[in-house]
């Protein structure tokens, strides 16, 4: 009794997964009745969706009342046709079924032999009305055709009403920067408090940041709801966004793309000309040019290809096996300059009298001599001089000061920002993702995806070592 207690608890929490995941799917339907020049329902009718990139068909027959549902219907065009006996064949199309559409299509049949066919083309596209939900539909040509900062899909969600960027206007839109990917606000909500999904599934990492950006060319199209009332979604304030993988097709097709930004083609910042032309430093020259603005770089390298699975004189999968792949590598070299503060050379040694000229605010006391104040309060004896005892020097913190390189600026009176640093920070990034889709019949498909991302990345060694900055992974 114990194992069928836990067997049905198994298939009863199977079956609620099952439910909610058939509410976020990244699929499009296509419903309606069919009835007769009388208006009345005609019962059991074929009807039939072939996508014209695959020619997979998908099948069903009308309900007791002549209702039909083809669900679970990729992103594309379609011909729908319907047949009965005693009435002509009806086919109409194209048809596009965009992601998360719900299209309402009602078929009037009429009296003939089936051999003959009234075929309805050239019409306006049909509106989803099926739906209360408010949204922006993106399709694959204007994702690759469309200028994009960094070549970032989310970039282009500030196209849909109430979405604005909160990002400065000049960033990168980079892939390995998926928090600043993320400042998007929807309709008066905070930043970074929309939910992305991919093919349906989550694809999020905390704070409301993006978990993976797929290169442009591998996704079909992608949709963002401003306003969405679907009871399956709701996890957030701002938008849904549902980015759906491109499938393969009959056709093998593919593409590259390549982009190249470096040193020659920038202007210097500005603290780099304010150090370059600073003559106490010595004149400009294009070796201080170099160390001051190291040489940089950002290389994009991406390519997808998708087609039926076709192993010559093995196995055939047009109309029913199909494939896709994408992958996108990027390398960056950026310079960073600026300032920094480090101890000199006397307050290595524990000297800091120098700072007594300045004020006495400057003045350091000496910890060890704590003692009770009039009035609940505890006082300090200055330490003479403003220096510390050689012999009170921690040899821990000695060690660290190895670590700190000297001045290398005259910094302010105080010896404040008296380093000057100049670095050249590197980051790689890889990601690839790949689908395969298989028919199994005009009722059942499966579909498999994968999706993964590496940075490496080694910034801010400001000091030229570990003390601050260093190598990081993130997969």
């Amino acid at each position: 009794m114990l194992i069928l207690s836990r067997l049905r608890s198994c298939l009863l929490a199977w079956a609620c997964a099952t439910l909610a995941l058939l509410g976020q799917n990244p699929y499009g339907r296509i419903t309606g009745r069919v009835t007769d020049g009388t208006g009345a329902v005609v019962v059991g009718a074929s009807v039939r969706v072939v996508q014209l990139e695959t020619n997979v068909v998908t099948a069903t027959l009308t309900s007791s009342t002549g209702v039909y549902e083809l669900q679970n219907l990729l992103p594309g065009r379609y011909r729908v046709v319907v047949e009965m006996a005693g009435f002509r064949r009806h086919e109409r199309g194209p048809i596009e079924v965009r992601v998360g559409d719900v299209i309402g299509l009602d078929i009037t049949l009429e009296l003939g032999a089936v051999e003959e066919t009234v075929t309805v083309t050239g019409e306006a596209p049909l509106l989803e009305s099926a739906t209360a939900s408010i949204g922006h539909t993106l399709e694959s040509r204007t994702l690759t055709d469309m200028p994009l900062a960094g070549r970032g899909l989310t970039y282009l969600m500030q196209t849909a009403p109430t979405v604005i960027s909160t990002n400065a206007p000049m960033h990168g839109w980079l892939p390995q920067a998926r928090g600043s990917v993320s400042d998007l606000a929807t309709a008066g909500a905070r930043t970074r408090s929309s939910e992305f999904t991919l093919d349906g599934i989550p694809n999020m990492d905390q704070s409301g940041i993006i978990m993976f950006q797929p290169p442009p060319e591998m996704i079909q199209e992608y949709r963002v709801q401003t306003t969405a009332y679907d009871a399956s979604v709701g996890h957030f304030t701002g938008a849904h966004v549902n980015m759906v993988v491109k499938a393969g097709s009959n056709e093998l097709h593919g593409n590259l793309f390549f982009s190249h930004v470096s040193r020659p083609l920038m202007s210097n910042p500005f603290f780099v000309n304010r150090s370059l032309y600073d003559t106490r430093t010595g004149p400009p020259t294009k070796a201080k040019r170099d160390a001051l603005f190291p040489y940089n770089l950002t290389n994009r390298y991406r390519g997808s290809a998708a087609g039926p699975v076709v192993i010559p004189k093995v196995y055939d999968g047009r109309n029913r096996t199909f494939f896709s792949y994408g992958n996108d590598f990027m390398l960056r070299l950026t310079p960073g300059s600026g300032f920094a503060t480090v101890p000199s050379a006397a307050q290595r040694a524990g000297d800091f009298s120098a700072l007594l000229a300045l004020g006495a605010q400057y003045q350091i006391y000496d910890p060890a001599t704590i003692a009770p104040a009039p009035g609940g309060r505890f006082s300090r004896l200055p330490l003479p001089g403003n220096r510390i005892p050689s012999s009170r020097l921690d040899r821990v913190a000695q060690n660290l000061l190895g670590f700190y390189p000297l001045p290398n600026e005259p910094g302010t009176a105080d010896g404040r920002n008296n380093y000057f640093y100049s670095i050249s920070n590197r980051i790689e990034w890889s990601g690839h993702m790949a689908r395969v889709d298989q028919v199994v019949s005009e009722r059942q498909r499966l579909y498999g995806s994968f999706s993964t991302s590496l940075v490496v990345a080694d910034q801010d060694r400001i000091f030229r070592n570990n003390a601050r900055g260093g190598l990081q992974r993130n997969r």
